[in-house]
């Protein structure tokens, strides 16, 4: 039964990561074994995590800044040379509590700036504080081993496209922003992206680990097309 409950979407069309940020390049060498100790990259630290991902510019800035719109709900990281895909959230107003399962304002929320530099030194296996988290059967150690194996040292993301989904009026949703975005996510995680973006990447596997949401809702999608971030 198709669901009555109708969510306007502002789809924000593909374009490569370098249009939006300045990738540095990590050069360091990778210790051959083990390649990770424990969850993290077993070679120097070359950059902080806030240099990880730089915008160009004001307008850059702007879109991903703490108080946009933009900067809250899905973004979808593509790499057509390795056939994958990864799709995440920043949820804006609200968050689990998951000892009672409540719902819970979020005081200081993590917007898509900030997810993108954790996934970007996740991808190069770039050393960084955080957990360099692998799943099975496929997570991001792998993809990173995988990357380094073919590009080596330098990897700046030069094959990886964003997309961006946000809500088109993100404030109503506040009550629970974040179950809402759960359920896109896995829907997108599960189904591939060619039913919201075309044929161009249906071969595009995902390497998200979402957790299982049935959809409550229907998904109405109005192609955007981001800003002119020239520098």
């Amino acid at each position: 039964m198709k669901n009555t409950n109708l969510i306007n979407f502002n789809l924000y069309m593909p374009r490569p990561i370098h249009d939006f940020f300045h990738v540095p390049r990590d050069e360091t060498l990778w210790v051959d074994e083990p390649r990770y100790i424990g969850n993290k990259p077993n070679r120097e630290q070359h950059l902080m995590l806030s240099e990880m991902l730089v915008p160009h510019n004001d307008k850059a800035t702007q879109f991903f800044g703490e108080g946009s719109d933009t900067n809250y709900g899905i973004y979808i990281l593509m790499f057509p040379s390795f056939d994958k895909f990864y799709v995440g959230i920043a949820a804006r107003y609200s968050k689990y509590i998951k000892k009672n399962h409540s719902i819970t304002p979020i005081k200081n929320p993590e917007g898509i700036l900030q997810r993108l530099r954790k996934h970007r030194a996740k991808c190069t296996g770039s050393f960084s504080m955080i957990n360099h988290t692998n799943v099975k059967p496929y997570g991001w150690q792998d993809f990173a081993i995988e990357r380094y194996s073919k590009l080596g040292p330098g990897d700046n993301l030069g094959d990886c496209l964003l997309g961006i989904i946000t809500i088109g009026d993100h404030y109503k949703y506040r009550e629970d922003d974040k179950g809402l975005l759960e359920q896109l996510e896995n829907n997108i995680s599960s189904n591939g992206l060619d039913e919201i973006y075309g044929n161009n990447y249906a071969s595009l596997l995902s390497i998200s680990h979402t957790l299982p949401k049935e959809m409550t809702y229907s998904a109405n999608f109005t192609p955007m097309h981001f800003p002119d971030f020239k520098y």
